[in-house]
């Protein structure tokens, strides 16, 4: 009897410490994912590099994604401005299809702001590469407050990861 008695104790404390554990460890996992995108988060509020394409300036990442941007007084982001910019998007084989989102997001603030979407079919280009397409995107698009913004683009059904991003600063109006 006692022996029976104490091998229900025993299992209730095994099984109370193991919960316990697992209870620690999920919380710890927790912490650490939030931690990682909060660092993901803040780590690169810098503008994106500028990068040379055709006769063009362009920003973003260069062979992959960009849009025409030169950096001057002309085609800078200020404050509800409407400026019109032309997206690139570059893959190979034509693997990249269907409907493009973007989404963009102050460094402040949690909530994106719809941008735009197109369809990526309509606007395919064959490049110097004989198996690169480059498929161009006329956007207007403007930015409601200054600072920093970043710009998330969905390619495809799968909007659990971006494509790409790219990082740019609205300017003061002077």
């Amino acid at each position: 009897m006692f022996r029976s008695f104490s091998y229900i104790i025993f299992s209730i404390i095994l099984i109370l410490n193991i919960a316990g554990c697992n209870k620690f460890i999920i919380k710890k996992k927790e912490e650490l994912v939030t931690s990682v995108k909060i660092e993901e988060q803040t780590k690169s509020w810098e503008q994106s590099p500028l990068f040379e394409y055709d006769i063009y300036t362009m920003i973003g990442e260069e062979g992959r994604i960009g849009f025409i941007y030169d950096d001057d007084e002309v085609s800078k982001f200020y404050p509800d401005k409407t400026q019109k910019y032309m997206w690139h998007i570059w893959d190979e084989d034509e693997k990249l299809e269907g409907e493009v989102e973007i989404y963009a997001t102050h460094e402040d603030e949690e909530e994106s702001i719809y941008m735009l979407s197109s369809t990526l079919t309509s606007y395919k280009y064959r490049v110097d590469k004989p198996d690169t397409i480059i498929h161009k995107i006329p956007s207007g698009m403007s930015l409601p407050k200054s600072g920093m913004w970043r710009f998330d683009v969905f390619i495809g059904q799968d909007k659990s990861q971006p494509y790409a991003s790219i990082y740019v600063k609205v300017h003061e109006m002077t």
